[in-house]
């Protein structure tokens, strides 16, 4: 088993964990704001998970920062179930989550929903099962 430093929540680590093994990205440190990864073809990637509970069944990834600067290529978001298996995955292309996500001003970010439908826009890549094929 392959112990990272932690970086944000158990939710968050595991995320960039699997996207990270399962693609051979490589995990950025701390100082890169909203680059979670990179990509062996120099793309960059910022990386959310969500866990849904039978209390919590939420969609909602975790904050999107200064969205409209596309500091970043892709959004690879991940959906755990309540026992932190992958329910579903996706990488979806900067432009898209830039359209889909909503500006919040309480928080000065993007709130971005992981629904079902995000898997049918164009571009979006459904990498559920590889996510579910990492080993550790």
């Amino acid at each position: 088993m392959v112990l990272l430093e932690a970086r944000t929540t158990l939710t968050g680590d595991l995320a960039e964990f699997l996207f990270c093994r399962a693609f051979g990205w490589t995990q950025t440190d701390k100082s890169y704001a909203h680059i979670d990864a990179i990509g062996t073809d120099g793309l960059r990637y910022q990386i959310k998970g969500r866990r849904i509970t039978r209390h919590n069944p939420s969609r909602q990834l975790g904050a999107l920062r200064e969205l409209a600067g596309a500091h970043f290529d892709f959004l690879a978001g991940v959906l755990f179930a309540e026992d932190y298996s992958v329910f579903r995955a996706a990488i979806i292309p900067c432009n898209i989550a830039i359209e889909r996500a909503k500006f919040v001003a309480r928080t000065n970010s993007h709130r971005f929903l992981l629904r079902d439908d995000v898997w049918e826009a164009h571009g979006v890549r459904d990498v559920t099962a590889e996510l579910r094929g990492v080993t550790w």
